[in-house]
Formats: structure tokens, C-alpha cells, sequence
């Protein structure tokens, strides 16, 4: 996504930023999930919304936590699939946001013993996202 944010010279390229940094979000609450839950014995649907009500359910984030989330993660979905709406600082305002909530997340599962592996990240261009 970094990647796709510097180099973008047209539309079409940020709208392919703003896609890949809706999926690090909601891959993020996938995994976290998914990990909880099989340290539990429970299993959870592996899917956006299940993954990030269970998250809420489960006290790793706040009802307004969820609430902001997945605001911020509609507003993605809904600007990335309109290539021309994508402009330069609409990206650059979600990339900033999208960062510092995952480093706010990621610290709450740390806290609470939960650590992602980060062999579990795909990998996209030789890179990780």
C-alpha cells in the first residue's frame, strides 16, 4: 500500500492503495480473531464483521472502538470503488489512519498476551503488506 501511495501517479493507482489498506484492516481483525479464538477452543467465522464483533464481544476492542472501525472500514470499501474519488489526500488521510489504529490494536493483543506470527502475513509482490 506504502508502495502503491508514493508511486501513484493517476486515480486508478490510489483507489489500488485505498484497496490494499481495507484489506491489511480487515485481515487484521481476521487474524487476531481467529488466533483468539483457537487459544479458546472456539471457533470464528471468518469474515469481517463476525471477526470484528467477536473482538468486541471477547473485551479486545470497546463498543466505540467497533464502532469507529468499521466506520473507517466502510469509508474505504465505498472510496476504493470509485477510482476517481480516491485523490491523494483522502489516501493519505486513511493510510495515516489506518497505521496508527493497527499499532493501537496490535498494542491492546500485545498487552493482553496475543501475539499475530508474522509468518501468517501474505505476501504481496515479494513484500509483506
Amino acid at each position: 500500500a506504502e508502495a502503491e501511495y508514493r508511486s501513484a501517479s493517476t486515480a486508478f493507482d490510489l483507489k489500488n492503495c485505498m484497496g490494499l489498506l481495507r484489506s491489511f484492516l480487515e485481515h487484521l481483525h481476521r487474524e487476531a480473531a481467529q488466533a483468539i479464538g483457537a487459544s479458546a477452543g472456539n471457533t470464528v467465522t471468518d469474515k469481517w464483521g463476525n471477526a470484528t464483533k467477536f473482538l468486541r464481544e471477547n473485551g479486545f476492542i470497546t463498543q466505540q472502538e467497533e464502532a469507529f472501525v468499521t466506520s473507517l472500514y466502510t469509508v474505504a470499501s465505498d472510496e476504493s470503488v470509485h477510482p476517481l474519488i480516491a485523490e491523494r489526500e483522502y489516501a493519505r488521510l486513511f493510510r495515516t489512519v489506518v497505521i496508527e489504529y493497527g499499532v493501537l490494536f496490535l498494542t491492546v493483543l500485545d498487552k493482553k498476551g496475543v501475539n499475530l506470527k508474522a509468518s501468517s502475513a501474505r505476501v504481496v509482490s515479494g513484500t509483506t503488506p
